[in-house]
């Protein structure tokens, strides 16, 4: 997270300037910052400022922000279209898992990524996306690439949506280090009352749980 006030200068030396590159930070900071997605969503937070301070009649240092944080969480596109969820083994709130499972990185997506060596068959890990919008989503599931003598033969899947669970197994090793789809499905709108688990017990061989991320058809 970037605080809005860090693009905007004080408002007694101007009113109507937003930089979203050159921010006030530490050097430090600005290390972690200084990447292009980060500068794509700054460049788009500063746009949707500069509309909603010329639609008030105000300076962008007096906007409302908690309006702005609404527009770019809800509706990031700008043109209502349902946007992608994505689940990262991070959102702690939204992941449960069984079994023994241990904190790993290296050729990971993001931040991190979590490895189980399933020495029984006995361990899981559920992703579950936060739906705000009922509708049909393609699943994709990304495929770390661990070394080639630890990616798993198979990994088995229960999706869960609106027409109950159905079941679903891929070869990782013919995905390595890219996102592979596990098919499409409708969902319901709600917390909770959808999920993709990974189910060790018809799974092969060391499991790991990276990221998922719903995309939907259009």
């Amino acid at each position: 997270p970037i605080s809005y006030k860090s693009i905007t200068p004080k408002r007694e030396e101007c009113t109507n300037l937003l930089v979203p590159v050159c921010i006030s930070s530490t050097h430090i900071a600005f290390g972690s910052i200084r990447m292009e997605p980060v500068f794509m969503v700054l460049g788009q937070s500063a746009a949707v400022a500069s509309a909603l301070a010329i639609n008030d009649n105000t300076d962008v240092q007096t906007i409302d922000v908690t309006k702005l944080r609404k527009i770019l969480k809800e509706n990031p596109y700008l043109d209502g279209s349902t946007p992608e969820i994505l689940v990262d083994d991070s959102d702690i709130d939204k992941i449960e898992r069984s079994g023994h499972w241990q904190k790993s990185f290296g050729a990971h997506y993001k931040n991190s990524f979590f490895k189980s060596a399933n020495q029984k068959n006995n361990c899981s890990f559920t992703f579950m996306p936060v739906i705000k919008k009922a509708d049909t989503y393609e699943v994709f599931f990304y495929c770390t690439a661990l070394p080639d003598q630890e990616m798993p033969e198979v990994m088995a899947f229960d999706i869960t949506g609106k027409e109950g669970t159905k079941q679903v197994e891929i070869s990782p090793r013919s995905h390595k280090g890219s996102w592979v789809s596990l098919g499409t499905y409708a969902f319901e709108k709600g917390n909770w009352t959808s999920s993709i688990k990974i189910d060790g017990c018809r799974s092969k061989g060391t499991l790991f749980a990276d990221a998922i991320i719903l995309v939907p058809k259009k």
